[in-house]
């Protein structure tokens, strides 16, 4: 088991962000986060990265805390706020990334990432000031890839990408689970979580209301896994 989630719960102040959630993602599963504006997805995903450290319940890494280091060696996290520092070329933040997760940097491999996410060379050698938005999203996926780690967490990892940027990044994770990476990530966009999700969790309100496949939610009717979705959601209001 990667990630265990026994009865979490978190309050700010006196809003409740998460109730009572109980999850389990498996070594090697692909899992999809999803939920409305405010549901709690990015405190969870904070939560299981160590990056959120008062909270009720329990949140094991391999069986070790969340909290704990050794836990989060084992995991690489992109925020959805990913902001890198401007002034640094792309090479530059890779390799302080890098080192602070105690590798080494190997420019041909991440010119390899690069290049499977369709960053140019050359760009990396540029400011990140530069950057688009999208070629920014691509250099924090470039990151969390790198170290290798067994779990990868991604906050809306295909956010701020054209169509083209999108698929090339599907293909990337796509490639990670044929590694046997373990990979939990969150996206407002379900057509891309079905092509490249085991199963799909959608918390509303801070409680987790539907964990199964996409073709599970797709039982839940309407044309599209977006009307299912808006289907568990209107039948969970409170």
């Amino acid at each position: 088991m990667s990630i265990t989630i026994k009865r979490l719960s978190k309050f700010y102040g006196k809003t409740q962000a998460l109730s009572e959630i109980n999850l389990n993602v498996r070594t090697g599963e692909s899992v999809g986060l999803v939920g409305l504006n405010g549901a709690g997805k990015t405190t969870l995903l904070k939560t299981i990265v160590g990056l959120i450290v008062n909270f009720d319940g329990e949140v094991l890494i391999n069986d070790l805390a969340a909290t704990e280091k050794e836990a989060r060696t084992s995991t690489s996290f992109l925020p959805e706020d990913f902001s890198p520092p401007l002034y640094l070329t792309g090479y530059d933040f890779v390799s302080y990334m890098l080192r602070l997760s105690g590798v080494s940097l190997n420019q041909s491999e991440v010119d390899e990432f690069a290049d499977a996410l369709e960053l140019q060379v050359n760009v990396l050698s540029q400011p990140i000031r530069t950057y688009s938005k999208g070629m920014r999203q691509k250099l924090g996926l470039l990151t969390a890839m790198l170290p290798d780690t067994e779990i990868i967490i991604l906050d809306e990892p295909l956010s701020g990408l054209d169509p083209g940027a999108r698929v090339v990044v599907k293909d990337a994770l796509g490639t990670l689970r044929k590694k046997g990476k373990t990979l939990f990530f969150s996206s407002h966009i379900l057509t891309d979580l079905e092509e490249i999700a085991d199963r799909l969790v959608i918390i509303h309100e801070g409680k987790e209301i539907f964990d199964g496949k996409p073709e599970e939610l797709r039982s839940y009717g309407g044309r599209t896994l977006e009307d299912a979705f808006l289907h568990v959601i209107r039948s969970n209001r409170t």
